[in-house]
C-alpha cells in the first residue's frame, strides 16, 4: 500500500518563485553587458554621432571667391570647411570670426591651399586673409562673410584638416581602422585608441619645435612627440573613425605644478556630450578622460 505525498500550498508557493526568478535571470543576463573601464564599470554602449569624415577635399578656383591671389572656397561651408589659397612674399595667416569668438590660423602662401575648420557651428561668420607687415602687425589683404545654417556642428571636428591631418593611406589611420575591428563599442574604442598612442609615442621635448602644425607621418614613425602631437594625433585617430574629437590648446595648472601651457582633447560620447581625454597626463592619473579624482584647472583659449 503506497503513501500519498501531498503538497501544501508553501512548497508550491516557493518552486513557483523559483521558477520565476530563474526565468528573470535567463532574461537578464543576456541583456545586459558591463565593461571595464578604469575605476570600475560602465555600461557598453554605441553612440549614434557617427559621422563620415572628409579627407583629401578639393579646391574648386570656379567657386571661390577673392581677388589679388588672394581665395576662398566655401564649397564645403556646410560640413565645416573653408578653403584657402593665397600667395604671397610674406607670411599669411587667416582669421575666422563669428560674433565675438574667432581663430586665427597659418596658411600656406605659396598657393597650396590650405583646409581649416569653421569651429563655431552654424551662423554667420567673417574670413580675412592677412598678411605680415612688420612683426605681430598683420593688414587684411581679403575679406569675406557668409551665413551657414544647415552645418552639422559636429561635422567640423570630424574632418582632415591643415591642422589635424590624415587620409586612408596615413598608418596611424590604418591602426585606428585594425582596432574599430577589434573594439565591441565606441568607448572601447576610445580605449583601445589611446593605448595604442601611448605604446607608439614617447615624449620628446625636442618635437616642440615643430610648430602648429606638426607632420604626423612623421611624428607616428618616429615614435617622438609633445603634448601637441599626443592631441592631434589621437584626434586624427578618432576622427577617421567618425568620432568628432577637438583639440584644444591652453593653460593647465595640475596639482603641485605651476601653470603651462599645454594641448588636450574632448571627444563626443552622444548623450554623455563632450568628454575630456588629456593622453599627455595621463601616466599623472587623469584617467581615459573621465578625471575621476584628478583636480586640474584646464582653460582653452584656441580649439581646432
Amino acid at each position: 500500500m503506497q503513501a500519498k505525498v501531498k503538497l501544501g500550498v508553501k512548497p508550491l508557493v516557493i518552486l513557483l518563485w523559483t521558477v520565476i526568478c530563474i526565468a528573470a535571470l535567463v532574461w537578464i543576463f543576456p541583456h545586459s553587458t558591463k565593461a571595464d573601464v578604469n575605476q570600475g564599470t560602465r555600461e557598453i554602449r554605441d553612440w549614434t554621432s557617427h559621422i563620415t569624415p572628409l579627407m583629401d577635399v578639393q579646391f574648386h578656383p570656379e567657386s571661390a571667391l577673392g581677388n589679388a591671389g588672394c581665395f576662398v572656397d566655401l564649397s564645403y561651408k556646410d560640413a565645416g570647411l573653408a578653403l584657402i589659397k593665397a600667395e604671397g612674399d610674406q607670411p599669411l595667416r587667416v582669421k575666422i570670426t563669428q560674433g565675438d569668438r574667432s581663430e586665427t590660423f597659418f596658411v600656406h602662401a605659396d598657393g597650396t591651399p590650405s583646409v581649416l575648420p569653421l569651429p563655431f557651428g552654424s551662423g554667420d561668420y567673417e574670413i580675412k586673409i592677412l598678411e605680415q607687415k612688420e612683426g605681430q602687425v598683420y593688414t587684411a589683404r581679403y575679406q569675406t562673410e557668409f551665413s551657414v545654417w544647415s552645418m552639422n556642428d559636429l561635422q567640423a571636428f570630424c574632418n582632415a584638416t591643415d591642422y589635424v591631418p590624415f587620409s586612408q593611406d596615413s598608418e596611424y589611420v590604418k591602426e585606428a581602422s585594425r582596432l574599430r575591428e577589434q573594439a565591441s563599442s565606441d568607448e572601447e574604442l576610445v580605449r583601445l585608441i589611446v593605448k595604442s598612442v601611448m605604446k607608439h609615442l614617447e615624449y620628446d621635448k625636442s618635437m616642440a619645435s615643430v610648430g602648429d602644425r606638426p607632420d604626423l607621418d612623421l611624428v607616428w614613425s618616429s615614435g617622438r612627440a609633445v603634448c601637441r602631437d599626443y592631441a592631434v594625433i589621437t584626434a586624427a585617430m578618432l576622427r577617421s573613425q567618425g568620432i568628432p574629437t577637438k583639440v584644444l590648446y591652453g593653460n593647465v595648472t595640475f596639482p603641485g605644478e605651476e601653470k603651462g601651457y599645454h594641448a588636450w582633447n574632448e571627444y563626443y560620447a552622444g548623450e554623455a556630450g563632450w568628454i575630456r581625454l588629456d593622453v599627455t597626463y595621463m601616466e599623472k592619473g587623469a584617467g581615459l578622460g573621465y578625471n575621476n579624482g584628478f583636480k586640474t584647472l584646464y582653460e582653452a583659449s584656441k580649439v581646432f
